[in-house]
């Protein structure tokens, strides 16, 4: 039996404001065209994602497979979107809580600008229904992070395509100052490449530039970090080092690994007075260099 757990609807928002493929398919039982890989909690940080390595977990590809036809997608109106969990043809029902929550659905359009991190509902046959609004026409990834009992955690994904003229989004350029602003706060993101763990520091900062002390736990952590390469193949979702002062001064760090050099974005997500605050980031991530921040 999956024990029930509370929805949340969401808007996607643009990933430059607030908030954090060339497959276009139909929805009506889709799956998405190539395998996505399924990984493992890798190290004591709690990362999972495809860009992880592989552990003695069924390597089989899990998708997720949507139950809504493609006509029921139109961007700016909300949809409930439904679908559930398989892997070789077999639906996943028997989950448990990973972070608090039995699902973690990731929503990004392709291009990277547009980001949600929504929790659906799940009943005990593992359907489960997400309230969304897709706010453009495009290529949408998805991926779900999950834990089947008795397996590891591990990563689900497909594409979906909304319907209409869509625009190109803007090439991804890496952020060449380290301070992003976030409404009356700004937050000040390093990257250290000096391991091969690459360790990923956020400080959120007020709006007289003085660290914060009063953040609050999200989802059991003091943060949640989503890395999604240019191309959409390499997904992490990353949680952090460690926590004992990120209540006090406002810095939070993750540890995170890349399978290849590239252009990936970043979504650290943390919580203040109840609210979320979603800080997107741009990294050209080079093994060879110790060191590099950045700015849109």
């Amino acid at each position: 039996m999956v024990e029930r757990q509370r929805g949340c609807s969401a808007r996607l928002v643009s990933a430059g404001l607030l908030l954090f493929g060339p497959f276009m398919i139909t929805l009506s039982g889709c799956k998405e065209s190539q395998p996505s890989h399924e990984s493992q909690q890798s190290n004591e940080h709690g990362n999972h994602g495809s860009g992880e390595k592989q552990g003695n977990a069924d390597t089989k590809a899990s998708t997720i497979v949507v139950s809504n036809t493609s006509e029921t997608l139109q961007p700016g109106h909300p949809i409930t979107l439904q679908f559930h969990l398989e892997q070789a043809n077999r639906p996943i029902s028997r989950l448990v809580e990973l972070h608090e929550k039995l699902v973690h659905l990731i929503v990004i359009r392709e291009g990277l600008d547009e980001f949600s991190h929504v929790h659906p509902t799940v009943d005990a046959e593992g359907k489960m229904a997400a309230e969304l609004t897709f706010p453009v026409p495009g290529n949408y990834y998805l991926f779900a992070d999950y834990q089947e009992k008795g397996r590891p955690a591990s990563l689900a994904k497909t594409r979906l395509t909304v319907p209409g003229e869509a625009t190109v989004p803007k090439r991804l350029s890496p952020n060449l100052d380290p301070f992003v602003s976030i409404e009356n706060l700004k937050a000040q993101v390093t990257v250290d490449t000096a391991k091969s763990e690459v360790k990923i520091t956020f400080q959120i900062r007020d709006e007289r530039n003085r660290p914060v002390g009063d953040l609050q736990p999200y989802l059991g952590a003091m943060g949640h970090l989503v890395i999604v390469s240019a191309d959409g193949q390499e997904y992490v979702h990353a949680h952090p080092i460690e926590d004992t002062d990120a209540s006090r001064n406002g810095t939070v760090s993750f540890g995170a690994h890349f399978q290849q050099a590239g252009i990936y974005k970043m979504w650290g997500q943390f919580q203040r007075d109840g609210k979320i605050i979603t800080v997107p980031f741009v990294i050209d991530y080079q093994a060879t260099r110790t060191e590099h921040t950045g700015h849109k």
